[in-house]
């Protein structure tokens, strides 16, 4: 359509890929499955299904255990500290390679502007935290965000950039 070709095709979700099939069918899944490998071979383009975790806390896998076995990797994203809007991506799955360290990252919704309707043009964009941002998080929680933003118009209002406590 844009005259590139797919890098990556997304199938959401993994159930809905079955046509009303069952996920926990080993045939029907292998049959997702070879749908899949038919799109890279005519396109190039990996693809990913996005396929959600059992609702329990019995285990992070549902439907047929060929998923876990056909499948070249698993990519887990998780929320870690919701407060604070960090989520995890890790690899419990890697088929061929070495398993990738796990990633932390955060959602951003950054605007954009404004259509000509006067609505806001947004787009959602993941803010990689390194590892050395981890260990030192600096993120202010909302009453520390709220007394930097008093600081911050203080500031401005008298010209003061340094603030002396007691």
């Amino acid at each position: 359509h844009f005259g590139q070709p797919a890098g990556l095709v997304v199938i959401d979700t993994f159930s809905h890929a079955l046509g009303g099939g069952d996920e926990s069918n080993a045939e029907h899944a292998r049959q997702a499955i070879e749908g899949a490998k038919a799109i890279t071979r005519a396109t190039g383009a990996a693809v990913l299904f996005v396929h959600h975790p059992t609702k329990g806390k019995e285990s992070d896998y549902r439907g047929s255990s060929l998923l876990l076995n056909d499948v070249d990797v698993i990519l887990k994203v998780e929320a870690v500290e919701r407060q604070k809007g960090l989520s995890m991506v890790t690899t419990p799955r890697v088929k061929e390679w070495a398993e990738i360290e796990p990633a932390q990252f955060r959602i951003n919704v950054d605007r954009l502007g404004v259509s000509p309707r006067g609505q806001a043009v947004t787009a959602v964009t993941v803010r990689w935290i390194a590892a050395a941002d981890q260990e030192f998080d600096d993120t202010l929680s909302p009453a520390e965000e709220k007394v930097l933003r008093a600081l911050q118009e203080y500031a401005e209002i008298t010209g003061k950039t340094t603030f002396r406590w007691s």
